[in-house]
């Protein structure tokens, strides 16, 4: 077994999905080094920084297959009905609104209040990684919902 393995889903066909994605994004992000150095080698393009190269190859590598992920349908194979999609949805909710709290309570312990203007600020972060990860859940339970709708009889 490889350690990605850790970090893959325990479903065979979501595992095999999810390395497609990967594999996808290896050879999407292959790509764009190789175009974008013929056209810095052309000067049709000016150089970045290597700095900046590597950031669009991994911001390639991790967003990718998280797109193709999320809007695969694979995460919610098991929501059929209205009310276990309005059950989900407040469990995320649920899930968001925990997320969005313990981020807050936990950074402000591990650096020593230091201020209300540190700790807005703190909640601000908090706040838009929270936005975020529930909208990621919710588009991933939408469109699971609408692929297992469209697979019952």
């Amino acid at each position: 077994m490889s350690w990605l393995t850790m970090f893959l889903p325990e479903d065979e066909y979501k595992q095999k999905r999810f390395i497609s994605f990967l594999a996808e994004a290896a050879v999407i992000a292959f790509l764009t080094t190789l175009i974008g150095a013929a056209l810095i080698r052309l000067a049709i393009i000016p150089v970045i920084g290597s700095e900046k190269s590597f950031l669009i190859i991994a911001a390639v590598l991790i967003l990718y297959p998280l797109i193709r992920y999320i809007l695969s349908g694979m995460e919610y194979g098991d929501i059929f009905t209205p009310q276990q999609y309005k059950k989900q949805m407040k469990h995320i909710t649920f899930r968001s609104i925990t997320f969005f709290i313990l981020f807050n309570l936990i950074y402000t312990v591990a650096t020593n209040y230091q201020g209300w203007a540190s700790t807005l600020q703190t909640a601000g972060l908090a706040l838009i990684a929270t936005t975020l990860l529930f909208l990621i859940d919710m588009s991933s339970l939408t469109t699971s919902y609408k692929k297992n709708k469209n697979l019952e009889p």
